[in-house]
């Protein structure tokens, strides 16, 4: 069986009127509790370390969660840590 780790990556995202706080608490209750949020302007970073058995299912199950926070985010790229640094 192999086990459940840790993998870092950050979603790249646009907003146009960026996330309020009540954005990013909408984030945390739909599962998003392993992101630190990043704005500028209308450039949105979400830095995960998600847990999962691989990587493709750590970034499929946070942009599913982001789906679920129904918020006005168009995501741009997906940027893996360990080979496109941020």
């Amino acid at each position: 069986m192999k086990l459940r780790r840790y993998y870092s990556f950050l979603i790249s995202c646009f907003s146009r009127d960026g996330l309020s706080d009540e954005d990013v608490d909408k984030l945390f209750e739909s599962g998003c509790n392993d992101v630190l949020v990043l704005q500028r302007g209308g450039d949105v970073y979400l830095c995960f370390d998600r847990k999962a058995f691989c990587k493709y299912w750590a970034i499929k199950s946070a942009l599913r969660d982001i789906k679920v926070a129904n918020l006005d985010l168009k995501i741009l790229k997906v940027i893996d840590d360990e080979y496109d640094p941020f």
